[in-house]
């Protein structure tokens, strides 16, 4: 008769333990009454059993940003100001541009910017005293505008990009340890268009983005705007999602200018 008292006690225990979080084994039974699912945990392993502390290889996506989150502050320009940013050079000493200021000229190439400030580094008009809208500084001043490192904290990264199809002088990239893995150009236009980098390869990493003239020729200025997260379903206005891609080879006399563009963009070059 005791032997069955206990027998019956020791049940009552396992059972209570198992409804208030605990399982016999050891491990843990968490319960989400919210999501309806519940996860058993195994004890933690000592010794030869405990698991490998190694790190996945596959690219994390972190769920603190979402789409439409600036990769860092002031990534959209919306300061009115370069902070964030390095320039050297003249090209970037008017900058950010202010308003639609091709169309202020009578361009009919409206710039599709984000906002209120860009980057156009044909433009001369910042919006402050002085200055009037629709001024250009043309092609002939160069530099290069440096962001401070960021965390690539998702997947695609989007922005607008126009100005002068000149892949290896007049350009966006994204650095990473030390060298531009991805690049956009413009497609002869001053109205901006969207790209979409497939930035996979690299979360988690830190990295900067380069904004790049280093021309003085016709068409020799770069245009960019709105530096953010999107989501992987995101598509690009024209479909297009860039990616990494081979060194692209220099422009040279009687190359067609878009050749190493639309290798960049995901488009085969027409012959």
């Amino acid at each position: 008769m005791k032997g069955r008292f206990l027998t019956a006690s020791l049940a009552v225990v396992l059972v209570t333990g198992v409804a208030c979080g605990h399982s016999s084994a050891g491990g843990a039974v968490l319960a989400s009454a919210a999501f309806g699912q519940v996860r058993s945990d195994p004890a933690p392993a000592t010794g030869s059993e405990a698991p490998s502390t190694s790190t996945s290889q596959t690219p994390i996506r972190y769920a603190q940003t979402k789409p439409g989150a600036l990769l860092f502050k002031n990534s959209d320009f919306e300061r009115g100001n370069l902070s964030h940013w390095e320039a050297t050079g003249e090209a970037f000493a008017q900058q950010p541009t202010k308003w639609d200021n091709p169309t202020a000229r009578g361009s009919d190439m409206p710039a599709r910017h984000q906002g209120h400030y860009w980057i156009g580094t044909f433009e001369e008009y910042a919006g402050t005293a002085g200055q009037r809208p629709g001024a250009t500084q043309g092609d002939e001043p160069q530099g290069t505008l440096t962001s401070e490192p960021f965390t690539i904290m998702e997947h695609r990264i989007a922005f607008y990009c126009g100005g002068g199809r000149l892949m290896s002088m007049a350009y966006v990239a994204l650095l990473v340890d030390g060298e531009e893995v991805l690049k956009a150009t413009g497609k002869q236009s001053d109205s901006m268009h969207e790209v979409v980098w497939d930035v996979s390869n690299y979360a988690g990493k830190k990295a900067r983005i380069v904004i790049r003239d280093a021309s003085s020729d016709e068409w020799g200025h770069i245009s960019a705007d709105y530096f953010r997260y999107v989501s992987p379903q995101t598509e690009p206005r024209g479909g297009v999602v860039t990616r990494p891609v081979p060194e692209t080879r220099p422009e040279t006399p009687g190359q067609r200018p878009d050749a190493a563009t639309e290798i960049e963009h995901g488009v085969a070059p027409q012959h």
